[in-house]
């Protein structure tokens, strides 16, 4: 049985918990399963949900179009990157990242699209936007020739 975090007690009970995300002028309010503890009140919610929880929101930062430093900061930390990481990614310098982030300057919008869409890639357990990224950072000569058949036949 799992035991409290606060108190150390057994009582742990379903809830839910109330979890508010404010950037900018907008809040975020988004309900959580939760763990409660009759002894002190104090809840815990599973870090893999509330991982999940930050993603939906970056989500539906990207789909506004509202390409502030504090959306693109907020959509890169629920990815789990790096500003280094996004910069390298990206193809520019740690400070280009730092600079949007800070609203120092406005931020790319071919940057914020291609995060915006590593957000929708990581909620669709895919990594199509990362791997493109990834494999223009190391380009490689394309095969010389390529057969792809699309037909639709149907077997049987």
């Amino acid at each position: 049985m799992e035991r409290c975090f606060s108190c150390g007690a057994k009582t742990l009970g379903a809830s839910t918990l109330q979890h508010q995300i404010r950037l900018g002028g907008s809040v975020f309010r988004v309900t959580l399963d939760a763990l409660e503890c009759a002894s002190c009140g104090e809840s815990s919610v599973d870090g893999p949900l509330l991982a999940r929880a930050e993603l939906e929101v970056a989500a539906r930062l990207a789909a506004s179009g509202f390409a502030s430093g504090q959306a693109f900061r907020f959509m890169r930390k629920a990815l789990g990157l790096r500003a280094a990481d996004v910069a390298a990614l990206l193809a520019v310098r740690a400070e280009t990242v730092s600079r949007w982030e800070t609203g120092r300057t406005a931020v790319d919008r071919g940057a914020f699209a291609a995060l915006a869409a590593m957000v929708t890639d990581q909620l669709g357990a895919r990594t199509t936007t990362r791997d493109v990224l990834r494999a223009l950072q190391r380009p490689v000569r394309a095969p010389r020739r390529i057969s792809l058949d699309l037909s639709q036949r149907r077997e049987g």
